[in-house]
């Protein structure tokens, strides 16, 4: 699988190329992973290690906010009210990140932090520490805010159209299907913007060179001239043209994991997921960039594993 390295160096970089041993190693640790969780769910212990994960993965999106929204308040001045606070952070997140990209160039793996770590420019110069570091967090925070947000809707939606939740127990070949109408329906990306580069005609509109397009993803994802019944969430969807991940030079660096992910999330909910309902309404993230749930009160029961 390869790979050209988005953001500001992208298009001087090199083609960086992922081996296929990796693509194998990362869906085996996913099976495996997501057996043991599932086997958690029952243990006292789990809420307090979700939270523990949860935590976690806002603080790497509240530093995600206070770089590339300076001048705006964020997430992370709420989580940090103090500036001093904010700022022993963002060093200790930096140091982490530097002695990351030292060991890699030092000793090479089999890992997308060696890919990045040791990714050049045109001239062969390595990629400036901001743009590298940037690349990291889009890796940590875009590869989990937007897949933990599909596979969290995913599920509210299998809850609310149990038949195709059935189809899906039935009907196990329909799991790459199901993740990209998971990914369709859920959209979890609201918008982007993007900046015209030349004069242009849509529907009898002009838009200008310069001009910035707000691209408001869900709308496009249930676009009656493209999609059949686009307002129905159906797991045999075919084809299923959607954008959720970007097209052409933007597309989604991370796509082919996500949808990796996916498949082996559902996956094993399709064999082991004897029974879920929501206990209380779904509590939404309040967010105009990336949407999800915040939290989804659930009872639930599953087979163990290697049970009939």
């Amino acid at each position: 699988m390869s790979s050209r390295l988005t953001g500001a160096p992208s298009r001087k970089c090199r083609a960086a190329t992922v081996p296929s041993t990796s693509v194998s190693h990362t869906s085996r640790e996913l099976a495996t992973n997501l057996a043991v969780l599932l086997n958690w769910a029952k243990n006292p212990y789990f809420k307090r290690v979700n939270f523990a994960f949860c935590l976690i993965s806002e603080k790497l999106s509240d530093l995600h906010d206070a770089l590339v929204r300076s001048g705006h308040t964020s997430k992370l001045e709420l989580a940090f009210p103090d500036l001093q606070q904010r700022l022993a952070f963002i060093g200790e997140a930096f140091n982490y990140l530097n002695e990351i990209t030292d060991d890699r160039r030092r000793n090479p793996r089999d890992d997308l932090s060696t890919v990045l770590a040791n990714a050049t420019l045109g001239g062969g110069e390595p990629v400036p520490q901001f743009e590298l570091f940037s690349l990291y967090f889009l890796v940590m925070v875009a590869g989990h805010d937007t897949t933990r947000n599909a596979i969290s809707s995913g599920l509210m939606a299998f809850l609310e159209h149990p038949d195709q939740l059935e189809k899906l127990k039935r009907d196990p070949s329909l799991v790459d299907r199901a993740a990209d109408e998971i990914v369709r329906w859920t959209t979890p990306v609201n918008h982007f913007s993007r900046t015209a580069t030349r004069d242009y005609e849509l529907r009898g509109k002009t838009i200008r060179k310069g001009q910035s397009l707000c691209l408001f993803y869900p709308s496009a994802n249930r676009d009656e001239e493209v999609f059949d019944d686009p307002f129905a969430f159906r797991i045999d969807r075919r084809p299923n043209p959607h954008i959720a991940f970007g097209m052409g030079e933007h597309v989604c660096l991370g796509a082919h994991l996500a949808r990796l992910e996916l498949r082996h999330a559902f996956g094993q909910l399709r064999e082991r997921l004897e029974s879920c309902e929501a206990t209380r309404p779904v509590d939404r993230v309040l967010s105009g960039f990336v949407g999800g749930i915040k939290r989804a009160p659930m009872r639930w029961s599953w087979r163990p594993i290697g049970s009939a």
